[in-house]
């Protein structure tokens, strides 16, 4: 079977075969996900539900009424019944009661909104399109508000997946690596909901796998896009610069400039501290650590950077050592809200099904130039990604950013496509066979893992 596999690796691995090769695996895959996770069971989906139901309604900036404790939309009262139904009852990844799924398709449209806040009125809404165009199409169509928001999520899996196709097919080189990234449970799990990173992985994929071609201009708008979306991955547009090197550089500064004015306007305009219960600063907080805070916000932090501009340069590495028992399995897969976990046996084939196709991308072909800019363009993103944490979500004067999950770094790891091919070894082509083995065991594994999870049949 090896040798029949191994004889016809030069087909499997064409992008072209790759990209169906793709979608074979992960539409299945991501379906189980849609259909047999609960409403609201994934990362944050009710905040993201509000905001794509928002978006429906025209609230594109979000607002902040007078005596709300922040910013939020105005969204449908039956979608907002949806949203919050069931994940109460299984956050903790039990199964959902039959009561608790009785209760959500009970829910009845109507014509009454409720102000809901959320954070997720700070990102730019592309990414909430798909799922918006599902919520509207649904309540067209006359489906219940439960089918109805089960439907959001399939037009937000249909959007990955129509890019994900699009990535592997068009990677000159590295194709397996983001077919890799792509077919990740943790990955799929987003992808199959409201919340925007799977989006906007699968965008910065189909970026690095443009520039494999020498699609400078297109990349660098799927860039921009990723950029509106989380202002901290703009500098991913390093990857793009090449010589004559000040224009260059001048049009990723210019394609940057979106994802600036965004993020003005929503620190000025809608943007609300995350609340937190009564805590002292910590050990770098510069002034009196007696006193008592209530929020992360921006100000508190940057207070701490003014005062120790050194931790600018160490905090990122020495976190991303402190959390990294936390981060790989949020990579390689987490279910629900990031606090559950795969089966033992699919962390460790995940895992060697990742490193091979890091192999396999490094011995892929020799170096090309551009190599460095693409390198300083990733590690300035973690940087960036690793401080936007420390500032949005961390307790002042904290010593190490906890907020850096694994699935904000998803969206770097499609680049090192361009750093990563070091010479070319033929026989590394061999190395593609155990992601292509893995993605096709979990069109059965994950399904099968939220299925005993949760143990609902569907919507």
């Amino acid at each position: 079977m090896l040798s029949f596999l191994r004889a016809r690796l030069p087909l499997l691995t064409r992008p072209r075969v790759l990209a169906a090769l793709f979608l074979l695996c992960a539409l299945p895959a991501g379906l189980g996900c849609a259909l047999l996770t609960p409403i609201g069971d994934v990362s944050d989906e009710p905040a993201h539900i509000a905001r794509a139901d928002g978006l429906r309604l025209g609230e594109v900036l979000g607002s902040r009424p007078p005596g709300m404790p922040g910013a939020g939309v105005v969204m449908n009262l039956a979608v907002y019944e949806v949203a919050v139904a069931e994940v109460y009852a299984t956050y903790t990844g039990t199964p959902l009661p039959a009561a608790t799924r009785a209760q959500a398709r009970g829910v009845a449209w109507t014509d009454q909104t409720i102000f809901c806040p959320t954070q997720m009125v700070h990102y730019f809404p592309v990414f909430y399109l798909p799922g918006a165009l599902g919520l509207a199409a649904g309540k067209a169509l006359g489906l219940s508000p439960l089918a109805t928001v089960f439907l959001g999520r399939l037009a937000m899996l249909a959007a990955y997946l129509a890019l994900g196709t699009l990535a592997v097919g068009a990677a000159r080189r590295g194709a397996v690596l983001i077919f890799a990234v792509l077919t990740l449970p943790s990955v799929l799990h987003l992808a199959a909901s409201y919340n925007q990173d799977g989006l906007l992985i699968v965008t910065c994929a189909l970026a690095a796998a443009v520039l494999t071609r020498g699609g400078v201009a297109g990349a660098r708008v799927l860039m921009a896009l990723a950029a509106c979306a989380k202002p901290p991955y703009a500098v991913l547009l390093l990857a793009s610069t090449r010589r004559p090197w000040p224009r260059q550089l001048g049009l990723s500064a210019l394609a940057a400039l979106p994802a600036v004015l965004w993020l003005a306007v929503a620190l000025h305009g809608t943007f609300s501290p995350w609340p937190d219960p009564p805590y002292h600063p910590g050990p770098l907080w510069p002034g009196d650590r007696t006193v008592w805070l209530h929020d992360s916000a921006p100000a508190h932090n940057l207070a701490v950077l003014a005062a120790h501009p050194w931790a600018i340069l160490t905090l990122p590495p020495v976190s991303a050592v402190a959390v990294w028992p936390s981060i790989w399995p949020d990579i390689l897969g987490k279910l629900g809200w990031g606090t559950l976990n795969l089966p033992g046996w699919m962390y460790v084939a995940q895992g060697i099904a990742l490193v091979c196709a890091l192999l396999g991308t490094a011995l892929e072909a020799p170096p090309r130039p551009g190599r460095e800019v693409a390198l300083a363009g990733v590690l300035a993103a973690f940087w960036a990604v690793a401080l936007s944490q420390y500032l949005s979500f961390s307790l002042a004067g904290d010593d190490i950013i906890h907020a850096l999950y694994g699935r904000y770094l998803l969206p770097l790891l499609p680049f090192l496509v361009l750093i990563l091919p070091l010479r070319q070894v033929e026989a590394a082509r061999g190395l593609a066979l155990l992601p292509l083995a893995v993605a096709v065991v979990n069109i059965v594994a994950l399904p099968a893992t939220l299925l005993n999870l949760y143990l609902m049949a569907g919507p």
